[in-house]
């Protein structure tokens, strides 16, 4: 027997105890019992009990109007003996003194249904129980904060309301699990506070279950702090895409990059206090599809495809200090033991690979996929190959980006993370993984919402912040997409707006830049640089 015949049978104990809704038309003799009320759901049977208090050989009809509509639905006709009737699997029995029935309703609403009982001697009594019918859903409504302070508490109250009602839930941090629940059977109203200090945009969810197994949910995002915004800074001279850029003494440093189909060893030089650029010294070797990161009073220029078409296998230092370039003989202590383009390079710690050093992560040699890791040691000058088999990427993939980031000045490498790119050079990966080179592993995240190849990646005040990009192997796109250390969650944020692929994202004094980039090409040989600059004020606590 079903939950909804057990809660009728409930229902009848109560009539048995309290007395129905009845009405006898005689003054004298026996009455009948009913149910006082009954609730269920569309297409759910109800079940409609009533006991004759009397002699059951006197009745001579029971009649059933169960929309108090004036018309019968159900007439049972009393030949002297007991009958039974199968409906919707249930077995009901019919005899003079009870009789059960079931009936569904199709439509919502408050109903009263009718009994009617005539003896034989043609005596009439009545009897009227209300039914409610809801669409078999929990009900939900929900206030919550609209947008607080970092810090500030949010406030949220949910009632949730079902006449099979089972249990309701809070989900405070989005991740699918509940944080608050009670049960209920009519309704429950179950409120929560909670405050982040971290700016940045926070989902919550209300929901309720009932034992019909429906499940409704309401969804909610709290802001908390004041949203990125966009601003634009001086262009640059050159036309660019995947060039390379590192922050130096309160400058960025950008340097080659690949415009039409050929190469720059141009640097250029942005003051951000003056909003303007100026040159540095020409590259040795014109290149794109390199790297440069700022150790000491050096910045690191590595790899990338020469005017000629090549992988350069060599590294060549730049003095900013100096505006001049340390260049080193092709030997084998300083040629890369794995030359590549579209890699990342990252400043990995003190204590790691016995001094400052480089990993290079990733990268292609213009046919395959690279898996493992390089090492460049700054004090030696000298390259080496991570030989731990758990250290490369999985898999290995081309033209991604990564950053590190330090937790603080005592923890050894702090966290990197690498994400995009792309493991065949067509389709676009959302893989994201987090290096921690203390152990020298890599484990994954969750993944990118929007996979691309050739993604810009900086990081700021525990977010992650991932720039533009190709959806394929031709296009840009202008989707920013932000990650929180804090929540391992991904938002998205107001769109670049300059669509850009190749581009390069440093982040300086509270703000990331974002320069350069692929606006438009047709091939992968023929690339429309830009002399864009676009700055983003990130997310913060206060404007």
């Amino acid at each position: 027997m079903s939950r909804r015949h057990i809660h009728a049978w409930a229902l009848l104990g109560l009539a048995l105890l309290f007395g129905s809704c009845t009405e006898k038309l005689e003054l004298l003799g026996p009455q009948i019992v009913a149910p006082d009320s009954l609730r269920g759901t569309i297409g759910d049977t109800l079940l409609f009990t009533s006991i004759y208090l009397g002699d059951g050989s006197d009745v001579a009809r029971h009649s059933w109007d169960f929309n108090s509509d004036g018309i019968i639905d159900f007439v049972w006709t009393n030949f002297g003996d007991s009958d039974t009737l199968v409906v919707d699997g249930d077995t009901l029995v019919f005899d003079g003194n009870m009789q059960i029935i079931g009936h569904a309703y199709s439509s919502t609403g408050e109903y009263t249904a009718t009994l009617q009982i005539t003896t034989v001697g043609n005596r009439l009594f009545r009897s009227h129980t209300p039914v409610r019918i809801t669409d078999g859903r929990p009900q939900l409504a929900a206030t919550v904060s609209d947008s607080v302070g970092c810090g500030e508490t949010i406030l949220l109250s949910g009632t949730a309301s079902d006449d099979a009602g089972l249990r309701a839930f809070w989900d405070l941090d989005g991740d699918g699990i509940p944080d608050l629940s009670a049960d209920f059977v009519d309704s429950v109203t179950l409120e929560a506070e909670v405050a982040f200090d971290e700016p940045g945009v926070y989902p919550f969810r209300f929901s309720a279950s009932d034992n019909d197994g429906h499940l409704e949910a309401l969804d909610f995002a709290v802001t908390v702090g004041v949203a990125p915004e966009w601003t634009d800074g001086a262009a640059m001279s050159q036309p660019r895409a995947d060039h390379a850029a590192a922050v130096f003494g309160g400058e960025i440093y950008v340097f080659g990059g690949r415009h039409g189909r050929g190469a720059t060893g141009r640097v250029e030089i942005y003051d951000p206090v003056g909003d303007n650029w100026r040159d540095g010294a020409d590259m040795p070797t014109p290149r794109w599809g390199l790297q440069a990161v700022a150790i000491g009073d050096s910045i690191f220029v590595a790899g990338g495809v020469t005017m000629a078409d090549t992988i350069f296998p060599y590294m060549e230092i730049y003095d900013p200090v100096g505006d001049a370039w340390e260049t080193f003989p092709a030997d084998t202590i300083h040629a890369m033991p794995l030359p590549r383009r579209g890699f990342a390079m990252l400043e990995v710690g003190e204590k790691y690979a016995g001094g400052d050093s480089l990993l290079l992560v990733g990268g292609t040699t213009g046919g395959e996929m690279i898996e493992s890791n390089l090492i460049y040691n700054t004090h030696t000058r000298s390259w080496s190959i991570d030989t731990n088999p758990n250290s490369p990427l999985s898999p290995g993939r081309a033209w991604l980006d990564a950053v590190t980031v330090w937790n603080d000045e005592a923890e050894i490498g702090g966290r990197m993370f690498a994400l995009g790119g792309t493991g065949d050079g067509i389709t676009p990966s959302g893989i994201f993984e987090r290096y921690i080179p203390f152990n020298d592993f890599w484990t994954g995240e969750p993944p990118l919402p929007t996979p691309r190849i050739a993604p810009a990646l900086a990081q700021h005040g525990g977010k992650l912040y991932v720039f533009g990009g190709s959806l394929g192997i031709v296009g840009a796109t202008d989707v920013v997409e932000v990650f929180s250390l804090t929540t391992e969650l991904w938002d998205a944020v107001t769109p670049m707006p300059l669509a850009r692929s190749g581009a390069v994202a440093v982040t300086l004094e509270g703000r990331i830049y974002v320069i350069g980039g692929a606006t438009e090409f047709t091939s992968p040989y023929h690339v429309e640089g830009s002399v864009e600059l676009q700055v983003l004020v990130p997310w913060r606590c206060a404007p």
